[in-house]
């Protein structure tokens, strides 16, 4: 099955968030999973294509199941800026 990735960074108090898009190929409404996540240290030296790829497979399921996913770096972790105040 196919799936259309994207990224941007969306902004939040002057701060970039790293956010991924996941939906299925077809075009329609979709029942959305969203997934924030601090837990993402491995994706800080990564491209940004590489960061969407590698969760595509955590996502594939639901987006088998008609699911779109959006999945967001927490402030301060991964890609996104800012500072991580837990």
């Amino acid at each position: 099955m196919s799936y259309k990735i994207d990224y941007e960074y969306l902004l939040s108090n002057d701060t970039k968030l790293f956010t991924g898009v996941y939906l299925p190929d077809e075009l329609g409404k979709y029942p959305t999973v969203i997934y924030r996540s601090p837990y993402v240290d491995d994706d800080e030296c990564k491209s940004e294509t590489e960061v969407c790829q590698r969760h595509l497979r955590s996502f594939s399921a639901w987006l088998d199941a008609g699911y779109a996913v959006v999945f967001q770096h927490c402030r301060g972790r991964g890609k996104s800026g800012g500072d991580c105040v837990p």
